[in-house]
């Protein structure tokens, strides 16, 4: 599964998080719900947050960049920045993906029902609560701002993919979201390992 998202998490023109953990063999998950099996409004699958965090009340977890990691992003339009999120943030997302999977939002109807992927949805920070403690309580942003050499940031829209069903290589989307490339960072965060033979850029 692999969440992406555009704020200004996921690129400066596309800035790359890769989380490594060994991943089970790829198999479709999901069969394309009924319309009346979707879920409307906030989701809250009371997952708990990594490393004792307290929803709302700690303060977001910070992870120091390099200045040579910033100016290759500035440079080059794309960075790998190894090691920003734990064994634990790994498995509180796959934890927030299963169950989201299991039960779908209605704003995947569109998405489930093309069969291009066993589930995505975009957007999902919206409607599924622990994707949003996610980009409260993680570094995620830090490491965004440091990306961007700015003190805030605000995400835009992310996108959360789980098993490509059509065989997708590596391949570059065109912009969406009402940003520009210069105020706009695009970032990948993968939740399972995305060797070569995936079309994987990293």
């Amino acid at each position: 599964a692999t969440a992406e998202t555009t704020e200004a998490p996921a690129t400066t023109s596309g800035s790359t998080l890769t989380l490594s953990m060994a991943s089970p063999k790829r198999e479709k998950i999901l069969r394309e719900p009924a319309l009346w099996e979707y879920n409307f409004g906030l989701q809250d699958h009371q997952i708990p947050l990594p490393h004792g965090l307290v929803e709302r009340v700690s303060a977001p977890e910070k992870y120091e960049i390099t200045e040579e990691q910033i100016q290759t992003l500035e440079r080059d339009g794309v960075v790998h920045i190894k090691g920003v999120f734990d064994a634990e943030w790994v498995d509180y997302l796959r934890k927030a993906t299963g169950e989201q999977v299991k039960e779908p939002h209605f704003w995947a109807f569109a998405g489930t029902a093309s069969k291009l992927y066993d589930y995505i949805q975009r957007n999902v920070w919206q409607t599924n609560k622990a994707f949003a403690n996610f980009y409260y309580h993680s570094a995620m942003g830090h490491v965004l701002a440091q990306c961007g050499r700015t003190d805030e940031i605000r995400v835009s829209t992310d996108l959360l993919m789980v098993n490509p069903n059509k065989g997708f290589k590596w391949h570059q989307d065109n912009q969406n979201g009402p940003i520009t490339w210069e105020d706009g960072i695009r970032f990948w965060i993968t939740m399972d390992e995305t060797p070569a033979e995936y079309g994987a850029p990293v």
